[in-house]
């Protein structure tokens, strides 16, 4: 076999696996952006909305930072669109001294919403 024969054979075979490459990116299946966004909506729902529900109280107390959790957030309904999250916690009053309140956020996952409520 001739040494040109060989490159031709070469090229072939790499015009080949080239289109083959080709081939398989165009026609493999894709994930939609609808389909992402979703997967996106529900990882923010189950994880990242009673951080969001957390922060919202810090901006409504006195002194944000002297705000701590008392034990875990209790999740009274969770129908996957609509839950309600109770936690009780400690902050500073206006006097300086520690003060135990009660928060309730409504979480939704229509419109990503968080709605807290407090009370001392």
């Amino acid at each position: 076999m001739k040494q040109e024969d060989k490159k031709i054979i070469l090229q072939l075979i790499g015009f080949t696996v080239l289109n083959l490459i080709i081939w398989i990116y165009v026609f493999s299946p894709k994930e939609d952006t609808a389909t992402a966004s979703k997967k996106d909506l529900i990882y923010w729902y189950e994880n990242i909305s009673p951080l969001e529900c957390e922060d919202e109280l810090k901006g409504m107390i006195r002194d944000p930072k002297s705000y701590s959790r008392d034990g875990d957030m209790r999740v009274k309904t969770d129908n996957t669109l609509r839950k309600e999250l109770y936690w009780s916690f400690r902050a500073k009053n206006g006097f300086g001294g520690y003060n135990q309140g009660y928060a309730k956020c409504v979480v939704s996952r229509d419109n990503k919403s968080t709605i807290v409520d407090m009370q001392e």
